[in-house]
């Protein structure tokens, strides 16, 4: 019989019997969400010794310790979050949020002058952070943008625009903590450089992947034909490119980009945006144990069931419970792959 447990590490402090945990991870954020839940007062450890009376542990709690989460079976823990306590709320049990690495980017300040490229301007979202809350930011595409976002702005705030000036063709996310990837998901799914996608881990209904109904065939992919965005100039001209063919009867997408300012950058991301659109993907979600370990990124095969067949798909999200009702990850899936991606 399998016996669930777990090690919270909060700044210098320890905790093992904890009530509920729950933790969510997406390849679409760029924000990792925990909280876990612990007796108003209880024995804990402190630096390594073990408190010999019941302590008040809402004292314990304060905005952006670190925070280490470990959960697993009978001893043998895998850390399935760290990041840093954002609110506490005191009763019984005390009510512990935490948020991921995305929590010090929402205070540092940012200095993004004469800067013009995507790339530079994520080397610039780590700006003021200290050794404690460093992050390894990592981007390869290098399209240019021109007035993104004022100098002096949050790292988290410039990370929202950038996002938002690439019409959310742009993905941010953290496959490590502490390391922040940004690029054009499908991109990197083609050119097999996405964090983690190499990792492919295997499911079957009704062994060890529960509650399948929920997934289904999405979209086949031939739903919109083309996609065509237009950037305006300050001097009056207008920037185009249109990715796909016209086709009777289906879809076309059009956006105004004003803040991509060459040719080159539309292209790229009038391409990513119509294989978004047009990749067949698996619909919806299931629930597995802890073990094996997964993370959005990673690539999941389940065999099919009525409603879906089946494949490889990358992993989009997945949300953690763990408690006295037992510890369960639900995965939700997404684009589908195949082998000359992996």
């Amino acid at each position: 019989m399998f016996v669930l447990t777990s090690e919270i590490t909060v700044g210098a402090f320890r905790f093992s019997g904890v009530h509920e945990v729950k933790i969510k991870r997406s390849i679409l954020s760029v924000v990792e969400s925990a909280s876990f839940s612990v007796p108003a007062r209880a024995a804990i450890s402190e630096n390594g010794k073990m408190s010999a009376v019941l302590i008040d542990t809402t004292s314990k709690f304060k905005r952006g310790q670190s925070v280490s989460i470990r959960l697993g079976y009978d001893g043998e823990l895998i850390e399935e979050f760290r990041g840093f306590v954002k609110e506490v709320f005191s009763g019984n049990p005390v009510n512990v949020v935490c948020e991921g690495y995305s929590l010090p980017l929402r205070s540092n300040s940012i200095d993004i002058n004469g800067m013009k490229s995507v790339d530079e301007f994520i080397s610039a979202v780590t700006d003021g952070l200290t050794p404690e809350t460093a992050i390894d930011a990592t981007c390869d595409e290098t399209l240019a943008l021109n007035n993104v976002i004022p100098t002096g702005s949050s790292g988290f705030d410039l990370l929202n625009a950038i996002i938002s000036a690439t019409d959310n063709n742009l993905t941010c996310f953290f496959p490590e903590p502490g390391k922040l990837w940004c690029g054009l998901l499908h991109k990197a799914i083609e050119n097999k450089t996405l964090p983690g996608m190499d990792k492919v881990v295997k499911f079957r209904p009704g062994y060890n992947a529960l509650n399948v109904a929920t997934l289904k065939n999405g979209p086949s992919g031939n739903e919109t034909a083309t996609v065509k965005y237009y950037s305006k100039k300050n001097n009056g001209d207008t920037l185009e490119f249109k990715a796909g063919k016209e086709r009777s009867g289906k879809g076309n997408y059009e956006q105004v980009l004003n803040k991509v300012t060459e040719v080159e950058g539309l292209k790229e991301l009038a391409i990513e945006k119509l294989h978004a659109l047009s990749t067949p993907r698996l619909d919806g979600s299931f629930t597995a144990f802890l073990q094996p370990s997964v993370r959005p990124g990673n690539s999941v095969y389940i065999e099919g069931s009525n409603n879906f067949s089946s494949g490889t798909y990358l992993v989009e999200s997945t949300e953690v419970t763990f408690g006295v009702n037992g510890g369960r990850r639900k995965i939700e899936l997404g684009t589908t792959l195949n082998q000359s991606n992996l």
